[in-house]
């Protein structure tokens, strides 16, 4: 028995003259099959905004999954999101490598796209789609025992804090016109570096 190197690959030689017709019979098994490898792509698209901090993707091989790799990705001058993994092909029993990719989850933001997906070798691009998370916020005017006709239209401004800085998003102003008592916001839950926002009119 003994060894073989031919396009990158090691293989296990096993040379057997015990057959019938007293022929040489070579097997040759590939040893080193994970040591090749392809390069995966993820590109990242956003809705509603885009954060501000980098994006981690953990890939994690089907056959073994305790040693995930992980992606970092930044925007690139042209603000793309888009970067490069290279992951090995072949899993240690020579068939070819899975990998399922999630996305380290990025406050304010849902995440779609590419979880389901197996990406392989034949198959490396994954995409995934992030959305701003909004909520609503509904204002109510009480003029109580005003008399009616100090009644009329009144502007509501909605301001937003986060972890100590004022206006984390621009403030946004609706009018209650006059006969009515409500606006209602639609506005973002975090800032773009994911911290949470609390409203006050």
């Amino acid at each position: 028995e003994g060894k073989l190197t031919l396009q990158g690959y090691e293989y296990s030689v096993k040379h057997d003259t015990a057959n019938a017709t007293n022929q040489d019979t070579i097997t040759n098994t590939v040893t080193n099959a994970s040591k090749k490898t392809f390069t995966a792509k993820v590109t990242k698209k956003w809705e509603g905004g885009i954060s501000t901090n980098p994006v981690k993707f953990t890939f994690t091989n089907k056959k073994n999954p305790n040693n995930p790799y992980t992606l970092t990705i930044k925007p690139n001058e042209g603000n793309e999101w888009n970067s490069n993994i290279e992951l090995p092909k072949f899993n240690d029993d020579n068939s070819l490598a899975e990998y399922t990719v999630t996305e380290v989850a990025v406050p304010g933001f849902t995440t779609t796209g590419g979880e389901n997906k197996a990406v392989t070798a034949s198959d490396p691009n994954v995409e995934f789609t992030n959305k701003r998370i909004t909520k609503e916020i509904t204002v109510t005017k009480e003029w109580g025992a005003t008399p009616k006709k100090f009644i009329d239209d009144v502007t509501v401004v909605l301001t937003g804090t986060a972890d100590g800085y004022s206006n984390p998003e621009p403030t946004e102003s609706k009018k209650i016109a006059k006969g009515e008592n409500k606006a209602t916001f639609t506005v973002p839950t975090h800032t773009l570096d994911g911290k949470e926002i609390t409203y006050k009119a």
